[in-house]
């Protein structure tokens, strides 16, 4: 269901847009299923989306497994490009051939939601007491500085 989400799935916290290309963007890495490291980031948007996680300079990713490719390809992306370009006016564009799978996926992992989105936390400074009498247990109450998707916000709490 929409709401139950696997914590443990690849790319689990990464936006994702379909059929869509980013235009002229800097790319920094091409994986393929024959590559030497990483290869499994070619398997899935999902997996794509999750090694550019845990890749200090990705902050965007596109999947390629049109249906015309041999291989799949992850590109780790340092940007956006110039736009957006849309792929699905083609069956060529498509991953299968009846035509429902998407052939291009991009998107952005947490780390870069968190920047571009402003999905941040927001909270005014708040002194917390604990001690003996409140069995040293304390609540605090967070907002969102934007819509969250799927619930997942990139939080850096700062000390």
């Amino acid at each position: 269901t929409y709401c139950y989400m696997r914590v443990d799935s690849p790319g689990v916290d990464s936006f994702y847009e379909l059929f869509i290309q980013y235009k002229d963007a800097r790319v920094f890495e091409v994986i393929r299923p024959d590559s030497l490291f990483l290869e499994e980031a070619a398997e899935s948007p999902d997996r794509c989306a999750a090694y550019c996680e845990i890749i200090a300079d990705c902050n965007y990713f596109t999947f390629d497994a049109r249906i015309a490719n041999a291989q799949h390809v992850c590109s780790l992306l340092r940007d956006e490009g110039s736009g957006r370009e849309e792929f699905n006016s083609s069956p060529d564009h498509f991953a299968d051939s009846e035509g429902t799978l998407p052939g291009w996926t991009s998107g952005r992992p947490p780390q870069t939601r968190a920047i571009v989105d402003n999905a941040v936390v927001l909270s005014s400074r708040k002194t917390l007491e604990v001690g003996p009498e409140n069995n040293f247990e304390a609540e605090l109450t967070f907002s969102l500085g934007s819509t969250p998707l799927r619930g997942a916000v990139w939080v850096e709490p700062v000390v």
